[in-house]
């Protein structure tokens, strides 16, 4: 009987600021919104490896945990935006260090809910034709089955319509600080968001020693969400201060600012 090797596609969601990044591809903006009058969004694909690749883009529904993470998810019933949504070109081709724009359209259905609507679009690299099923007749004394692995390596970027106004509030509920196995100081935070629409920005933390001294930031993460379907989401943010700052009194000073420095939301923790 021969040795039958089959190929099972890993797909791999890898995410990096300011741009996504996977096997090479860097898709910019990370994030598309259309509201008010926006009917029209660009998007651009670079492939920074060094070989010619071949995208598929496509629509997925996710859903987020309190914990942050992105999981798949059925699309049944729920605000999805996918159904409003036209892009081109729905593949491309692109050489070591080539570019491609893809054009995003806004159809909104007549009498269309107050509400967001949420969907992701997938950009997936698809695998070249030297992966496909393979007989090995090299191996035919073993009867098992041989697996081959061929990863599949894809990001998705969030694609969001809003349609009306709607409000939004944001607080800190909850922030300790902790440490580590290592001793490595760290926050566990808690977020609250409460409206119609999802929420997007940095997180920034900086040490205040006494009153009126200059901050100085110990900690950063870019590019928190808390989407529509939760109202809570936790973090942990590692704190890196610098060799001659001690935390060990003073004030943690938690930021939440959007894309455009606007503050979302703040919270003082007094260190013992």
């Amino acid at each position: 009987m021969p040795h039958l090797y089959r190929n099972l596609f890993a797909l791999m969601i890898l995410g990096f600021m300011p741009g996504l990044m996977a096997q090479g591809l860097l898709v910019t903006p990370q994030r598309v919104v259309f509201e008010g009058r926006s009917k029209s969004q660009v998007i651009t694909l670079f492939n920074k490896g060094n070989k010619q690749t071949t995208y598929r883009m496509s629509f997925i529904q996710k859903r987020m945990t309190e914990e942050g993470e992105l999981i798949d998810m059925v699309a049944e019933d729920g605000n999805f935006a996918d159904g409003m949504i036209r892009f081109s070109p729905r593949s491309v081709i692109l050489g070591p260090k080539q570019s491609q724009k893809v054009r995003l359209l806004l159809r909104k259905p007549a009498g269309l809910a107050m509400g967001e609507y949420r969907s992701h679009l997938m950009f997936l690299a698809i695998p070249s034709e030297d992966a496909g099923l393979q007989i090995d007749s090299l191996n035919r004394k073993d009867n098992g089955v041989g697996i081959q692995l061929t990863p599949v390596f894809g990001v998705s970027i969030p694609v969001i319509v809003r349609q009306g106004t709607l409000d939004l509030d944001v607080n800190i509920a909850r922030l300790n600080l902790s440490e580590g196995a290592a001793g490595a100081p760290y926050l566990l935070m808690d977020f609250q968001r409460q409206g119609g629409k999802s929420v997007y920005g940095h997180v920034s933390t900086h040490f205040i020693p006494v009153p009126g001294a200059e901050p100085t930031r110990v900690g950063f993460v870019r590019g928190m969400a808390i989407y529509t379907g939760i109202n809570r989401r936790s973090l942990s943010l590692p704190l890196k201060p610098p060799k001659d700052v001690s935390l060990a009194s003073g004030r943690l000073l938690v930021t939440y600012r959007d894309e455009d420095d606007q503050i979302l939301a703040q919270k003082e923790l007094v260190l013992p």
